[in-house]
This record gives C-alpha cells, sequence and structure tokens, in this order.
C-alpha cells in the first residue's frame, strides 16, 4: 500500500495490502495502450488467490471501455457531420466569440452578410454599426453571467461599410462546454421584415400622399402634448389649415393636379414650422398644426397669419403655376379641455375664418359653438323651407334721383322661419350656396319677381317700362341650367322685352373663363342686362368693364354713407359716375338715406338710386300701392346710351360739387392771382400791396442771403438742369445732400426724389402691392391718390381717424393675414397745424404686423427731437415730427421735403438702405425723370447749412410769433383747430357762403391768405389759413392781429371751445439730463 498515491490508500484502509491489474488491449505491434487499472484490497493471501481470475477480469473490463469508446466516435462524427450539414446550409449566421468579445468560428453563411469573410481574432465591434455597439457588448457581458438562459437582443450591422443589416440575435452561453469553450451567436437577417413592419406602421400613422401624419397620430401627439403642456405650464395650440375653393382646381385642372398641389401645400407648410411643431393632414384640404410650448395665443395667431401668407404664393407645378388662398381656425388649450375638443374648437374656427371672407385666419371663441348650431338649425330647416315655398319677396324700388320717380324694383328674398322671423338673405344665402340650394332658390325669386313685375307693367303701361332686377349668386350663374331657366322664365312671365336685369357680384367675373362668356352673351341675346353689384368694394377692376358687357354698376352703400362730410369719398364716387359715363353705363348709388346725399348725388350726374330715402324693402302688395302714389317717370334711356357729345368734347354736362370753388375763382382777388413783385413778405398785386401769410417757406430761407448766394456757383459748375436720368447718373450733390440729410434725421438711409407728389405716387403702390392699405381719413390728397393707385393695382383701401387708434387696431385685425399692411398718414397736418399720437399708432402698427408710411411735409425743418436747452417747444434740428415724439424709424417710412421748410422743390424718404435700393431700380421717378433743377439742389445743401448754424434760433422765433397770433386768435374768442402751436393757423367760418366777402376784406386790409373752400375742406370747415414765417416780421404781425380784431367784428366765425386750453404747446417736455 505503501507504494499507492496517498489520497488512493487512504480509500483502501484499513487493507494493508492491493491486487493492480493493468487494463491493456492486445495490440498487434507496439506498446499496448493502457485504458485504466483494476485496484483490489485485501488480505495479501486472498489476492494471491485471486489474481488469475482478476487479471481476466480486467482484460474483459478493458474490451468493454474500447467497444463503448468505439460507439461514442462513431455518434460524435454522425453528429458532427449533421451540425456541418446544417451550418453550411442556413442563411443564419453561427459565430462563437471568445471572452475577448472576438470572433473564433464564423459560419460559411457570414460571408454573405458581412461582405467579407471573417478570420478568427476579428473584433465583433468592427462587424457591429457604431450606434449599436455599446448595446452589444452589454448583451455579451449579460450573457457570460447566465449560464442556462439565452440573451436576445436586435442589432444593425455594418455590410461593405454602410448599416444597414438589421438582424435579430441570440447568444447562448457554452463556455463550459468543452467542445465549444464561448459564447455561440446566432444572427438572423431581419431587415426586409422590419421595413415592412415600419411602412405597414407609417401607413397607419400617417397619410398616403403627402406623408404627413394622420388624424390618429396627431390625436396622439396632442395628448402626450398636454400632458407636457400642464406640467411645464405652457401652451398647447392647434391650427386647422383648409385651402379655398380646392375643388375649383380638381375640376378645372384635373385630380392628379389637385394631388400635385397637395404635396407641394405640405411640403411648403411644413417649412415654415418649427421642429418642436407637427403638420398633419386630416383629408382632402384639411390640414392641422400642433403647436407646443407656445407662451400666448398671440404665438399661434402670429404663425397662422404666416401660413396664409406663405400658402398664397403661387405654386409651380409641373402643367404650370397655381394659386390657392387658405382659411386658419386657431384653437388654444384655454378653452379646450382634451385632444378632441381641442380639434373641434380649432374646426369651429376654421369655418368663421372662411365665413369672414377667406384667406385669413380666426382665434376660437366661445360663441362660435352656438353660431354654428342655429346654422345647422337653418340649414336642416331650409329643405322644408323650400319644398313648401315658405320663402318671401320683397321689392325695394329703385328711383330717379333727381325726382324719385321710379325706374324699376330689386327683388330680395327673405325667410320667415317659425322660431326666428323673418331671416335676413346674409344668415341663409351662403348656406344655399354650399348646399346647393341656391339653384331651386334662386329660380323661384327669378321667376316670382318676373310674374309681379310683369303684372305692374301691365297695369301701368310705360314707354320704358318698369324693370325687375334680380341678384343672382356665383354657383347660380355657373350652373348649366340657369341660361336655360332665364329663357323659359321670360317666356311664360310676359315680362317686357329688355326689362329684365340679373346682379352679379364681382366673384363671378373674376374667374374670367368661357363659359361665362358665352353665357353672358346668351343672355345680352335675350335682352336681359346685366348690372355689377356692391361695386367697389371687393376686387373691382376697370378690366371688367371692358372684357365683359356690363351695362349697370351699383355703387355700394359703404362709398355713400359718408359723401356729404368726406371730400376723398365724394371724388371716388364721382369718378365711377364719371366713368361710366363715358363708357355709356348707368350708375345705381344704393343706400341713400338723406336728402343731402341725393342732391349731391343729383350733382354728380348718378341717375338712379335706391335706399330708404325713397322706400324700404316692401311686399308685393306694398308695391303695387307704391305705385299708385309714386310720382309719374320721366323716359328712361336704354341700359347702355351713347356717349352724350358734351361728355365727348370734354365739357362738364352738369353742374358738379366743384361749383363753390368756381364762383371763388371767379369773384375773389385771392384766388389765381398773379405776382408782380415781392419784397421781403411782401407781395405787389397790380397796385395792391399785401402781406404774405400764404407762404409754407416757415424758416424764411426763400429769402435768406446765404442760401440766395450758394445758388450762382453751383450752377455754372453743373449747369441749370443736368438731363440724365437718375437710374444713369447724379450730380455729386445729390450723394452731398443724403449723407446730411441721413445724419441730421438719424436714420438709416435717404433717398432724394423730385417732389413728395411723385413719392406718394410711385412709392405707396409698390409698398402695398397687392394688399391692404389704411389710409388716414385726414390725410393729404396726395397722399390719398397715391392710395388710389395703389388700388388701381389691386390693393384694398381702408379708411380710419388717427384719433381713434382702437379703430385702426380693429381694422389691421380684420384684414387678411397674408397680405401686405400699409398705414398712410400725415405727420403734421398742413390743414390743422396739428399732429397725431404717433407713438400709439406707431405702436398698433407694429404689433400688427404693418409698415407705417408718414407724410410730414410740414413738420420738417419745423419741429425736431426735444433737447434740454432748446430754444423753443418746437424743439431742435428741425428733424421731423419722427424725432420730435421719440420714435424709431423700424418699420416706419418717412417722406418729407425741402419745398416748405428750407425753400427748395426737393423731397426725400427716410428708409432702410434695401429699400433705397429697390426703389431706385421699381420707383418710377428715380427711373425716368432727370435731376432736379440745380438750384434745388443748391438751396438744400444750403439750407442745410443754415439750419445747422442758427436754425433753432430761426425756430425759436418763428414760435414767438406764431404764439402771437394764436393767442390773439384766442382771446377773440375765434375757434381754430391748432392746438399744437404750429404755424398753420386755420380759421373757420360761422357761414361757408361768407367766405367771397371775407377773402374781400382782408384783401382791403393788406392780408393775403389761403382760402379754404368746398370741397376741399368740408363745409364745416369752410374758411381760410394763416401760415407764418420765420421772414413776417412783427409788424406785420400786428397788421394781422388788427386785420382779424376788424373780421371779427363784421363777420360771424366760428367761436372757441370754451374747454379748450389756450396754452400753445408742441410735442412734450424735454426731459432734464
Amino acid at each position: 500500500m505503501s507504494r499507492l498515491d496517498p489520497a488512493i490508500a487512504a480509500e483502501l484502509a484499513p487493507e494493508p495490502f492491493a491486487l493492480l491489474c493493468p487494463l491493456e488491449l492486445q495490440a498487434p505491434a507496439g506498446p499496448e495502450p493502457l485504458l485504466g487499472v483494476l485496484l483490489i484490497a485485501g488480505p495479501e493471501k486472498k489476492l494471491a488467490e485471486i489474481s488469475g481470475p482478476a487479471q481476466s477480469l480486467a482484460s474483459q473490463a478493458a474490451l468493454a471501455l474500447e467497444r463503448f469508446a468505439l460507439s461514442e466516435e462513431v455518434n460524435r462524427r454522425t453528429s458532427e457531420a449533421y451540425f456541418r450539414t446544417l451550418v453550411h446550409n442556413t442563411s443564419d449566421v453561427i459565430l462563437i466569440v471568445d471572452d475577448d468579445d472576438t470572433v473564433r468560428y464564423a459560419s460559411p453563411s457570414a460571408e454573405s452578410m458581412f461582405g467579407r469573410s471573417l478570420p478568427p481574432g476579428t473584433p465583433l465591434t468592427e462587424l457591429v454599426a457604431p450606434a449599436d455597439t455599446a448595446s452589444a457588448l452589454r448583451v455579451l457581458a449579460d450573457a457570460r453571467t447566465r449560464a442556462a438562459v439565452d440573451v436576445r437582443d436586435d442589432w444593425k450591422l455594418l455590410h461593405g461599410g454602410q448599416a444597414d443589416l438589421e438582424v435579430e440575435v441570440r447568444c447562448s452561453n457554452l463556455r463550459d462546454e468543452h467542445t465549444v469553450h464561448g459564447l455561440v451567436l446566432t444572427l438572423r437577417d431581419v431587415t426586409e421584415q422590419r421595413k415592412l413592419e415600419r411602412e405597414l406602421t407609417h401607413r397607419a400613422f400617417h397619410d398616403s400622399l403627402t406623408g404627413l401624419p394622420n388624424r390618429v397620430l396627431l390625436l396622439e401627439r396632442v395628448e402626450r402634448a398636454l400632458l407636457r403642456g400642464r406640467r411645464e405650464s405652457t401652451l398647447t395650440c392647434m391650427l386647422f389649415v383648409d385651402l379655398d375653393d380646392f375643388k375649383v382646381v380638381n375640376d378645372t385642372m384635373g385630380h392628379s393636379v389637385g394631388d400635385e398641389l397637395l404635396v407641394a401645400v405640405a411640403r411648403r407648410l411644413t417649412s415654415v414650422l418649427r421642429l418642436s411643431d407637427t403638420a398633419a393632414r386630416l383629408g382632402g384640404d384639411e390640414f392641422a398644426v400642433l403647436i407646443e410650448g407656445a407662451r400666448e395665443p398671440r404665438d399661434a395667431e402670429t404663425l397662422a397669419a404666416e401660413i396664409v401668407h406663405t400658402l398664397s404664393q403661387p405654386f409651380h407645378l409641373t402643367d404650370g403655376a397655381v394659386s390657392v388662398s387658405t382659411s386658419v381656425g386657431i384653437a388654444t388649450v384655454l378653452d379646450s379641455a382634451h385632444a378632441e375638443e381641442l380639434l373641434g374648437h380649432a374646426d369651429l374656427a376654421l369655418y368663421a375664418a372662411k365665413a369672414a371672407g377667406k384667406k385669413r385666419w380666426r382665434l376660437f371663441h366661445p360663441e362660435f359653438h352656438s353660431r354654428l348650431v342655429a346654422r345647422h338649425e337653418l340649414q336642416a330647416g331650409m329643405d322644408t323651407a323650400i319644398a313648401d315655398k315658405a320663402f318671401a319677396l320683397r321689392y325695394q324700388p329703385i328711383v330717379e334721383v333727381r325726382d324719385g320717380a321710379p325706374a324699376g324694383f330689386e327683388a330680395l328674398i327673405r325667410w320667415p322661419h317659425a322660431r326666428r322671423g323673418m331671416v335676413p338673405p346674409d344668415q341663409f344665402i351662403a348656406l344655399a350656396e354650399e348646399s346647393g340650394h341656391i339653384m331651386p332658390l334662386g329660380a323661384w325669386v327669378l321667376e316670382h319677381a318676373a310674374l309681379d313685375i310683369a303684372r305692374w307693367q301691365r297695369a301701368r303701361p310705360r314707354t320704358s317700362p318698369l324693370y325687375a332686377s334680380v341678384n343672382v349668386s356665383a354657383r347660380q350663374f355657373r350652373d348649366p341650367g340657369f341660361l336655360e331657366g332665364v329663357r323659359r322664365t321670360l317666356h311664360s312671365s310676359g315680362l317686357a322685352p329688355g326689362s329684365l336685369i340679373l346682379e352679379l357680384t364681382e366673384t363671378v367675373l373674376m374667374r374670367r373663363d368661357a363659359q361665362i362668356r358665352t353665357t353672358m352673351a346668351a343672355l345680352k341675346d335675350l335682352g336681359v342686362s346685366i348690372a355689377i353689384d356692391d361695386f367697389g368694394t371687393g376686387f373691382s377692376s376697370l378690366s371688367y368693364l371692358r372684357e365683359f358687357p356690363i351695362d349697370v354698376l351699383k355703387v355700394d352703400k359703404s362709398f355713400i354713407d359718408s359723401i356729404t362730410t368726406d371730400p376723398q369719398q365724394v371724388a371716388l364716387v364721382e369718378g365711377i359716375v364719371r366713368i361710366a359715363d363715358v363708357l355709356g353705363l348707368q350708375v345705381v348709388a344704393e343706400g341713400i338715406e338723406n336728402e343731402e346725399q341725393r342732391a349731391l348725388l343729383a350733382d354728380m350726374g348718378c341717375r338712379y338710386g335706391q335706399g330708404y330715402l325713397f322706400a324700404r324693402p316692401m311686399t308685393a302688395h306694398q308695391a303695387e300701392s307704391y305705385l299708385h302714389r309714386a310720382p309719374p317717370s320721366g323716359e328712361r334711356p336704354p341700359a347702355r346710351p351713347a356717349v352724350r357729345p358734351a361728355a365727348r368734347a370734354g365739357h362738364p354736362p352738369r353742374a358738379s360739387r366743384w361749383r363753390d370753388l368756381e364762383h371763388l375763382h371767379r369773384t375773389s382777388r385771392m384766388c389765381d392771382a398773379v405776382i408782380d413783385e415781392i419784397d421781403g413778405r411782401r407781395i405787389r398785386v397790380g397796385d395792391d400791396w399785401l402781406i404774405d401769410f400764404a407762404s409754407c417757406n416757415y424758416l424764411g430761407l426763400d429769402l435768406d442771403p446765404t442760401v440766395i448766394d450758394a445758388i450762382e456757383p453751383e450752377v455754372r459748375r453743373w449747369g441749370t438742369h443736368p438731363s440724365w436720368s437718375r437710374l444713369i447718373g447724379s450730380p455729386r450733390l445729390y450723394p452731398r445732400i443724403e449723407e446730411r440729410l441721413t445724419e441730421l434725421l438719424g436714420a438709416s438711409d435717404t433717398l432724394l426724389l423730385p417732389t413728395i407728389t411723385l413719392i406718394h405716387q410711385s412709392v405707396i403702390p409698390l409698398l402695398a402691392g397687392t394688399g391692404q392699405v389704411f389710409v388716414e381719413a385726414q390725410a393729404h390728397r396726395t397722399v390719398y391718390d397715391g392710395c388710389v393707385a395703389a388700388r388701381g393695382q389691386g390693393a384694398e383701401i381702408h379708411r380710419f381717424h388717427a384719433e381713434r387708434p382702437d379703430e385702426l387696431e380693429a381694422l389691421l385685425r380684420g384684414a387678411p393675414a397674408d397680405a401686405n399692411r400699409l398705414i398712410c398718414m400725415d405727420g403734421v397736418n398742413s390743414m390743422t397745424g396739428n399732429f397725431p399720437d404717433l407713438p400709439t399708432l406707431a405702436r398698433v402698427s407694429r404689433e400688427n404686423g404693418a409698415l407705417l408710411y408718414i407724410d410730414d411735409a410740414h413738420g420738417f425743418g419745423v419741429i425736431g427731437e426735444r433737447l434740454p436747452g432748446e430754444t423753443s417747444p418746437y424743439g431742435s434740428r428741425g428733424n421731423s415730427i419722427v424725432r420730435h415724439l421719440g420714435e424709431t424709424y423700424d418699420d416706419l417710412v418717412l417722406v418729407g421735403g425741402f419745398s416748405k421748410a428750407y425753400s427748395s422743390l426737393l423731397a426725400f424718404l427716410a428708409v432702410p438702405k434695401w429699400l433705397k435700393d429697390h426703389l431706385k431700380v421699381a420707383a418710377a421717378p428715380y427711373l425716368y425723370s432727370g435731376p432736379s433743377p440745380t438750384a434745388s439742389l443748391a438751396t438744400a445743401l444750403a439750407g442745410l447749412d443754415v439750419n445747422d448754424a442758427r436754425g433753432d434760433e430761426i425756430r425759436a422765433g418763428l414760435h414767438r410769433m406764431t404764439a402771437r397770433v394764436l393767442d390773439h386768435v384766442r382771446a377773440l374768442g375765434i375757434a381754430t383747430p391748432n392746438t399744437d402751436g404750429l404755424p398753420i393757423i386755420e380759421i373757420p367760418l360761422a357761414d361757408a357762403d361768407d367766405l367771397d366777402q371775407v377773402a374781400g376784406f382782408l384783401w382791403e386790409h393788406g392780408i393775403y391768405v389761403t382760402l379754404a373752400s368746398y370741397p376741399l375742406v368740408p363745409r364745416d370747415r369752410v374758411g381760410f389759413r394763416v401760415q407764418i414765417t420765420a421772414a413776417n416780421t412783427d409788424e406785420e404781425i400786428d397788421e394781422l392781429c388788427t386785420a382779424l380784431t376788424g373780421l371779427a367784428a363784421r363777420f360771424s366765425l366760428q367761436a372757441a371751445d370754451a374747454a379748450r386750453p389756450s396754452a400753445v404747446t408742441a410735442g412734450r417736455t424735454p426731459e432734464p439730463p
């Protein structure tokens, strides 16, 4: 036992001896292989006895072990062959990875998967996409800690250097298997499967045409946004975006173009959003935008405005350019509790935007819901009302303006509703248009109006029979059966030939297609006349009058309302009447409500009118009674009379509103005077010497020796008038003046042009484009004319009053959000000498995205920035109202001229550099006009020198004399609108008819003033204007005050308001340093 290993001996204890028999196989040659030993312990004697049998047993055991080993080897080799067959033929890749994360073995399919062979030792990190490397290493580490559980994951692998393979990974830990000793990775390529899954998921949550999220995904994102908004105290907003008249594109250009347009809209809509916003397509031409993280509803309104503007730009598609407009509805979480409600409110707001005229946006208000309910109620009742013929007609006479004799009737539809009473047409006509009910409704109106008026024609036969005027909607006019319906009605009703007028809105004419022209031509063949209703309120274009066979223009009531108080409205209406006269059209003025309006329209030559002054809309029975008591009618000319020879020859065919001014021109020496000589501010007209208080040369530089002496050197250098176009070149004087002027004004840049009038005529239309123009009610006529020029190029004009900033703000908010917005107004008013609350108006303008355009012709040179130690309340340096009131040039264009204070025929704009450059290639005065005369340039430059040297001293003297006159006027109890103390003092008369005699009185007392006659000013402001200059003397001021005293004693002047303060002020008191 002592020869055995101690551990084995210990196992055999306490036996003292052991028999050891080798387990050997008999080999034919060489040593016998030893498979093991048989060890028997026991007494020595006993062991000796069994030695032989034990050896035999050992031999048998060796043979049995050999056979078992052979069987195992056969099984092993069979299994290896099967495994090898599987590995070589499977598309899955099998990798054996060692503990250092390198590949020891790769199955043959690995080369196909990775695009290269994988030699032993290849790092696994070279095979996995960088984004998944960390995840792959974590999986391997996790698998090594698990013995029996496989680890699964998804990786992206590199194939040819690109991470474009996606695989499912199963990792098995076989590190303890002696045949493997590593991690076995099975990789299955699932790239196509994952791509299909993503595509199906995308289709479930996205629009197939545009690729935008659909309603399902939008709702999910809205819910998440609402949760985040509550957590972060931010505002979630929803915008519904709808293309106006998209159906027209589909119908006229085909659905393929419509689809292409929708894709382009989606692309452009997405381009204006932040990354955190979501654009979705809800179906058809309706889109939605989810805004997260807003601070206030105005953020959503700002984006809505940008969307409306962006989508209104032309889309360049395969078949050409297509333009559409957009309406947007806005809702915020402030009014909505959950996602569906937010979407519903945005939908209601969108409907409100479309109802307001399209191409605009609206923010949700709770009353929208009640309006929708009411609308649905009306729509539901319309079917029954049409079937039961429950509608009613009312007739409003159209009369001869001069004598009120009836010429015809306009048929107006009403809906007597059981619960709502009489429903006006503006509440149900749009519903009828949308639902298609307008066709049977319109046919009913035409049929019954024709029958009624034909009956009255027979009852009261006249050479020119009463005519029937019937409104036709755009959809009705385009209906294929409309023309036949008119033909049938004319035949069945017995209406006199040529006595039917169809009133169309301008929207019918906008399409300008062949179908409209064909229908109109056929109507003319039937003897039907065509009228444009509400002319001037929409997209009025004079080209309509040339392109279509129009017979009548109906001027909208909004133009008539203020013609007795607003000279500019008078000019506009008279212009329409004169154009119609030249073209052989008739004009009907709508909404005449008082005698003064009627008289003024009659003086203009407007022959026909309607309104409450003559009669309200009435039933057929009431209309018959009206005809019995109405004044007899004169003969009415045909709908398109020949143009009168007098008008052709250029002679006024009638008395006009200019008769007061014409009379004054004939009788007063103060009008059209020929001045023979000047001596300071005294002028000689014939044998009469007068003191000139009509001059606008406020600083007196027209008589300043320094300015006069500056002319000759420059004329000798440049000649009297260089004749190049400004586009080609300008004398060096121009940049010198512009540099000086830019510094004086504190502006970004300036551009000199010949006159302010030319600036207004050319620049206002350029800035307005086809957008919205807001002109102040008392703006100078040249400003208004520039706005009218803009209107002729497609802009829309609105009027506001500077003293009511809230009125301007409401107009701005109601304007289409995508349009240019230009506000035009005076700085210092040329008639009152006052200036507006510019800071408030500038704030309103900027807050509503508008550009403010100010004509400060009478302020530049007189008022300027407020500084400590200034010489007068006019301020310092004379650098305009902008600096006087402490404003900036942000979103503000200042227009001024040297022709007033500087006595030089030259004007300017203070504009940013980019706008100046644009005007140089777009403004007609720069493109086509030559430079101003050299004398004007020289005097402007010299005037700037004088202003720098002693301008504030001059202004102090001007203020002192102006204050003297104003104090005297107020002491006499005479009214003057001047409250800001500038040297323009208007004195209105109590009786406008006294103007001629007042002018004569002042002439006799040696005072020369500006007469303010109607219609240059409203009748209640007829009077005269005193303009004081620094060249006037104290003696001349004394003579003026004496003359005013005598005038007040002899004539009735308007009395001063006792509550008006007597202090003379200008601007703000300067702050101490």
